[in-house]
């Protein structure tokens, strides 16, 4: 009976809870999109969302240049105290920070970034999953294909 019950558990309980976190977004912006008009100023937030301790992260997020003029950017120095990259180049804002172990866990808020509006639109920014990274306590990218 044992073995039935740890049979069950590990081919319908695990493979459910792993695919839980596959293709989650553990980057993401808020909003991503909103209507706006030529010389608005709009704010959107960058977020983590971890399921485990990360000590460092490198966010690449894409945007039209022709369409924002990215004005600041706000780190969020509680949650990350070592900033290393806050840049703007090219259509894309840089965002590097580290942190001490044990890390960051869960979900939360990791800078705001500032634009103007050049002309009427509504995208804003798109995180650029291939440039970016999730660097846990063991130097591991929790953003790398899982083999």
């Amino acid at each position: 009976m044992k073995y039935i019950a740890l049979f069950l558990t590990s081919t319908l309980l695990l493979p459910s809870l792993l695919s839980a976190h596959e293709g989650e977004d553990h980057i993401f912006v808020s909003p991503t999109a909103l209507p706006y008009e030529a010389g608005d100023e709009v704010s959107v937030e960058v977020w983590l969302n971890v399921p485990e301790p990360v000590t460092s992260f490198r966010v690449h997020l894409k945007y039209d240049p022709a369409q924002l003029f990215v004005r600041e950017i706000r780190p969020n120095e509680e949650m990350f105290p070592f900033w290393w990259k806050q840049e703007v180049v090219d259509g894309v804002v840089v965002l590097e920070a580290s942190l001490p172990n044990p890390g960051f866990e869960g979900e939360g808020l990791a800078a705001v970034v500032v634009a103007s509006a050049n002309q009427a639109g509504n995208r804003l920014f798109e995180v650029d999953k291939a440039a970016s990274l999730l660097l846990s306590a063991q130097d591991e990218n929790m953003l790398a294909p899982q083999e």
